[in-house]
Parts: C-alpha cells; structure tokens; sequence
C-alpha cells in the first residue's frame, strides 16, 4: 500500500473573478463565508465512492465535515431593493476585546496579520496599522 501524499497545509483553487464575486455575494445571501459556502457544496455532492474513500479518521481541518450554512427563504430575498448594510463595529483601536485578541495573538505566536485580521474581523490594513501603533506604544514585542 502506497503512503498517502503530503496535503498542501493551505490549498488554494484558482477561479475566475466573476465567479468570485458571484460565490461572495451567495455566501453574503447565505450568512456565511465563502469558504464554508464552497465547503458545504463539495461536500454535500461527493458522490459515495469518494465518501467511502475519506473516512471519518482522514477527516483534517482540511477535510471538513459538511454543515449547512443558515438558509434565508428564496421568497425573503428581495434583490430589487438594496439590502441594509451591516451595523459598523467601530474603530478597532475603541474596540477593547479585539485589542487584547490581537495581543492574545501575537503573544502565542501568531504573529500573521491577515489571520490576525479575520480571527477578529476587521480589515487586515486596519489590524496591521494597530498593530504598528501597539508596537510603537510598547504593548506588543518584535
């Protein structure tokens, strides 16, 4: 029996920018990622060779298992009228509790912006402004 090959630790698939936006504005309709949107349809259409073939001990962070993402009903949605935006959070560096995750972060040795940026959900430029500004102020080391 062969060993199994090594998985990429970030897979990346490649599609075209208008399927893209396409894909986020579903994910936004469905309250949820694109990520997780993308997993929920692979998942729910393996067929039952490949199920068989990904056993539940092969399940990785990278091998999810399905959920379903918060369906709106077809009939609620009405794409003539603009949707509301979301409530603002407010300025990150107001914002205490993402503050002290970013230094929580940091701190364990996450030291990735952009991972940083969506742990807390805000802008990845906003978070790697604060964290410049949280370096330079002593709260945070190189």
């Amino acid at each position: 029996m062969s060993p199994k090959p090594k998985e990429p630790r970030h897979p990346r698939v490649e599609i075209a920018p208008d399927l893209y936006r396409a894909l986020c504005a579903e994910a936004i309709l469905q309250d949820t990622t694109p990520k997780d949107l993308v997993t929920m349809w692979i998942m729910d259409n393996l067929s039952p060779k490949t199920r068989e073939f990904i056993t539940p001990e092969d399940h990785s962070p990278m091998i999810p298992t399905p959920q379903k993402p918060k369906q709106e009903s077809k009939a609620s949605i009405n794409t003539d009228i603009p949707q509301q935006p979301q409530k603002k959070k407010g300025r990150l560096a107001d914002n205490l509790d993402a503050i002290a995750k970013i230094k929580e972060m940091w701190n364990s040795g996450n030291r990735n912006g952009a991972e940083i940026a969506r742990q807390i959900r805000y802008p990845k430029a906003t978070v790697n402004e604060n964290i410049k500004k949280l370096k330079n102020k002593g709260e945070l080391q190189e």
